[in-house]
Order: structure tokens, then C-alpha cells, then sequence
């Protein structure tokens, strides 16, 4: 059973220098990619944003509820996904499973009175209580958020001599491997920014607008998109488009990137 959850925060009533402008857009453009590319039904994606037509405003409460929706009743059929485009941040790390010493966050519409949201909530509330076969796919166009989600795996471009990128899969041991097939792509590096940019006459993140590009690119070039080509191709076009964050991939298991790429 697919379930998803979109969630895209402008900040459009808070302070004018925290103010994003294509969060909103970005979750337009995953709806609709999520139904063409994999038929996930309409009723069974849910969506917040800080839209004047939104009825649930993406506050800190209204998001965690909706992780616990999105993850209730979770079993080894469930494929779940999960798009979050907004502002990311980090604060110092308390648990001591930091290498740099910085937990990473997510931040809800009501940040400034509720606080964010850190990665080891994310983890908890996201990864921890999905079971063995379960499937969840994350998008976070936000920055500092490489290691979004506490994942045991991380995959980084060691080399690239402009035809071939080269991998090497960096292990982090404080975090557990999850049960579940969790795979996440973020938009740049934990210590990056990631840029709210223009594209196409409209407002939207660089992140979204050039992975569902480098995906729609793929799909025309192979039968099959694998998550190498995916993520090769999101790396190049990335760089490509001028901005300069690295986007960034991670799992709670070991994922043979050869393999075709699906929520």
C-alpha cells in the first residue's frame, strides 16, 4: 500500500529574511510526480503546506502527527514516502552521536515558539518503528540535511573525472541499521545551505526541481532508472545548473545502487 506525505513551508507570514518562495511549488510538482511515476493514490497522499487553501498548517504538532500517519500500520507491504522542502538547520548535539557534533533539524511553520524538529526525533518517529520489508522513501530540500535522518549509510562521491563518479559508502556505527528499507535523498551536505532558486519562470528548490529533471531525463535514456543513474545524474545536473551544494544519499541498510530506483 503507497502513503505519502508533502510537506512544503514558504514562511510567508513570518519574518520577511526567513521567507521562502518555491517550498509550495516543489510539493505541486511531487504530487504529480508521485501519481504519473508510480500511481499513488490520490487519497492516500496527504499533503501541508502554509498555502491560503491548506487546512493543516505545518506546524510542529501537525507534522509530527503526520508521521505518525504516515507510518501507522506499517507493514513489510507498505511502500511509504515522504517530501519535505522548507528550512533545514542544526544545533548542538546533546546524545553524543554526532561525529561533528551538530544534530540536524527540520523546521515546522511555528519554529519560533515551538522549537524544531531534531534528527534523532525524525529518526524515532520515521525509521525506528517501521518493520523489516517496509519500504520509505524520503526527498529533504532543505539544508544541513545530509544525515537528516541518522542513517547507518552514506553514499559520497569520491572522485569525479567528468565520465565516470566514483562511490565509496561511508559507515556511521552510532546509528543502527533499521529494519525497514529506508532511503533518503537530501538536498546538499550537513554543513551546506540549499538554494530556494528560480526555474522555468517560477519559484522552486534546486534540489526538487533537478532530481524530478534528472528522473524524467533517465526514464527517456533507459528502460529502467537505478539509483546510480539517479543519483549520478541529479550530482551532475546539479552542478550543471550553477548551484553549489552536493546533494547527498544515505539508507539505514546497504542498497545496491544498481538497483531500480522506486518509492
Amino acid at each position: 500500500m503507497y502513503k505519502a506525505l508533502l510537506i512544503g513551508i514558504n514562511y510567508t507570514n513570518g519574518p520577511k529574511s526567513s521567507r521562502l518562495y518555491g517550498c509550495i511549488n516543489d510539493v505541486k510538482h511531487m504530487h504529480q510526480f508521485i501519481q504519473d511515476e508510480f500511481q499513488v493514490p490520490v487519497e492516500n497522499i496527504r499533503v501541508m503546506t502554509d498555502g491560503d487553501d491548506d487546512k493543516t498548517p505545518p506546524t510542529r504538532k501537525n507534522i509530527i502527527r503526520g508521521f505518525a500517519w504516515l507510518t501507522a500500520g506499517a507493514t513489510s507491504e507498505s511502500r511509504l514516502f515522504l517530501h519535505y522542502s522548507g528550512h533545514g538547520g542544526s544545533t548542538p548535539d546533546h546524545s553524543g552521536d554526532e561525529s561533528d557534533g551538530r544534530d540536524e533539524t527540520i523546521v515546522p511553520l511555528d519554529y519560533r515558539r515551538k522549537g524544531q524538529i531534531v534528527d534523532d526525533d525524525l529518526r524515532r518517529l520515521l525509521v525506528d518503528r517501521l518493520p523489516k520489508g517496509c519500504r520509505l522513501t524520503c526527498v529533504f530540500d532543505c539544508c544541513h540535511s545530509g544525515t537528516v535522518l541518522d542513517l547507518r549509510y552514506n553514499y559520497r562521491v569520491k572522485n569525479d573525472n567528468n565520465t565516470t563518479m566514483l562511490y565509496e559508502i561511508r559507515e556511521d556505527k552510532n546509528y543502527s541499521k533499521s529494519k525497514a528499507h529506508v532511503v533518503v535523498l537530501s538536498g546538499c551536505k550537513d554543513e551546506q545551505t540549499s538554494a530556494d532558486a528560480w526555474e522555468e519562470r517560477k519559484s522552486q528548490g534546486a534540489m526538487t526541481y533537478c532530481l524530478l529533471k534528472t528522473y524524467q531525463r533517465e526514464k527517456r535514456r533507459h528502460r529502467g532508472v537505478t539509483y546510480k543513474r539517479l543519483f549520478d545524474g541529479l550530482s551532475r545536473y546539479i552542478q550543471r545548473k550553477g548551484y553549489q551544494q552536493i546533494p547527498q544519499m544515505s539508507s539505514g541498510r546497504l542498497v545496491n545502487l544498481n538497483q531500480e530506483f522506486r518509492i
